[in-house]
């Protein structure tokens, strides 16, 4: 392959002659990832709970912000080994403490009052169990620890949705992959090609 102002003229050249192979292996390439991602790769399902907190019935400035700072600590409640024995005792799944502490995500919404609970499961069934056992364990635990303090469902999780793997995206990256390993080679290829002649 010439170098210089030949080279892109060149390059195009060589990538429209070999267009089609190029096209053939990213679409082999991604169908492959987009399969694994079906049927190889084993799915995660998440449930999703939304609380409220309230720091008692006033509804003052500094309640509220009582209320935001109770947000966080629910977070870190939530992931305690109190909670997650709880949890482990109400769902009846067969997990340690270190899977289940691996599986929950908790966090307060935005410096709000509003903590989201996030629990992870191979089946949907699970990912239900493991967010309805949260709905009952949590609350009872965070008023017991804070006194006049509660929280209050807004979202409860009916449903469980794939988070991972996505097939859509396992398959535009193999697409994408591909692109550039087929293009890599045939570039290489040429270069080799002309070092000889």
């Amino acid at each position: 392959m010439k170098t210089g102002g030949e080279g892109g003229p060149a390059l195009r050249r060589l990538l429209r002659k070999n267009g089609p192979w190029v096209l053939l292996c990213a679409l082999l390439l991604g169908v492959l990832l987009f399969a694994a991602a079906r049927w190889l790769i084993p799915p995660r399902y998440e449930a999703r709970l939304l609380f409220y907190v309230s720091a008692g019935e006033s509804m003052s400035s500094d309640a509220l912000k009582a209320a935001r700072d109770l947000a966080d600590s629910g977070a870190v409640l939530a992931r305690s080994d109190r909670v997650v024995k709880a949890l482990l005792e109400r769902s009846g799944l067969p997990l340690s403490m270190s899977e289940l502490r691996g599986r929950l995500y908790a966090e307060a919404v935005n410096g709000t009052e509003l903590l989201e609970i996030r629990v992870q499961a191979p089946s949907p069934e699970q990912a239900r169990q493991l967010a309805a056992a949260c709905a009952e364990a949590l609350p009872a635990e965070f008023a017991r620890i804070v006194p006049g303090a509660s929280l209050e469902i807004v979202d409860a999780a009916e449903t469980a949705e794939k988070v991972f793997p996505g097939e859509a995206r396992f398959a535009a990256f193999g697409f994408c992959l591909g692109l550039l390993l087929s293009v890599s080679w045939i570039v290489l290829r040429q270069r080799i090609r002309e070092d000889k002649q």
